[in-house]
């Protein structure tokens, strides 16, 4: 890959991952509830994703992912059906001293970002469809691929820390009990929105 190539498809990740999409609703919501070291491991899971994704177009496998349309849509129902169960614990739960939040919402939010984005028509679309654009994918060294895993993992570590920074400073104004209800409810509804989405789309959308 040349430099300019390169810069090319670090600016298009970066706005890719900027353009608002049900992972940064999901996170801006994760992290107002967990607060932004939780959602750190949310950023990981999308990340994770987008490796699989590189992985498969690393190997020329984009025919691959068309035959698994069936199991894009399960990804899609089955992250669904994991937003839906956060809603309804994010909606029954009790607001807490401190903001303090179970160590085991840092983990159900890697499992959170990487379902969705396994899940999204933006990512699947990119990697299998626009990469070629950027990399020449029939001579695409170990190095070459590095570069885009390296390139994939700034724009996403970058943008989505900012999303969950400004969430975290907006987190830190509502300290109170009630303020925290409210907080866990706006997560609940964020949550039920994106498992919607997903829903919606893996009915009347190709994966």
């Amino acid at each position: 890959m040349t430099g300019a190539s390169i810069a090319a498809l670090l600016l298009t990740m970066l706005a890719l991952s900027a353009a608002p999409g049900p992972s940064d609703f999901v996170l801006v919501a994760h992290s107002l509830r967990h607060g932004f070291r939780s959602a750190l491991l949310l950023i990981a899971g999308i990340v994770a994703g987008d490796f699989i994704f590189i992985a498969l177009a690393m190997l020329g496998l984009a025919f691959v992912a068309e035959a698994l349309g069936g199991f894009f849509i399960g990804v899609k129902l089955a992250g669904a059906g994991f937003l839906l169960w956060l809603a309804i614990a994010s909606w029954r739960a009790e607001s807490r001293d401190g903001m303090e939040q179970p160590a085991s919402a840092g983990w159900s939010g890697f499992s959170t970002g990487l379902l969705i984005t396994l899940g999204d028509p933006k990512a699947i679309l990119f990697y299998m469809g626009l990469l070629p654009a950027f990399v020449d994918m029939h001579d695409l060294g170990w190095g070459d691929a590095l570069v885009v895993m390296l390139c994939a993992t700034l724009a996403i570590v970058l943008v989505k820390s900012c999303y969950a920074g400004l969430a975290q400073q907006a987190r830190n104004w509502f300290a109170t009990p009630g303020a925290q209800t409210m907080l866990n409810r706006f997560s609940a509804l964020v949550m039920l929105a994106a498992a919607l989405f997903l829903i919606g789309d893996a009915i009347i959308g190709e994966p």
